[in-house]
């Protein structure tokens, strides 16, 4: 498949107090076989009491 047949995608992750899985799932996203430009990701915090936000602005993501 040629890359201009790619669709454009948003992966939104909503999370609350997801510390302990947030490494896991964010690095999952990124790992997909899905041309770099064509994906966003979008992680939508509720609030967590923990390191959730903290862990997921490492990543190269939207944190809202």
């Amino acid at each position: 498949m040629d890359d201009a047949d790619y669709p454009k995608v948003s992966i939104i992750v909503a999370t609350y107090n997801s510390e302990q899985t947030i490494d896991e799932c964010l690095k999952a996203i990124l790992a997909l076989d899905y041309p770099t430009g064509f994906f966003e990701v979008i992680v939508m915090d509720g609030a967590s009491k923990d390191g959730t936000v903290g862990k997921a602005k490492q990543y190269p993501v939207k944190v809202i």
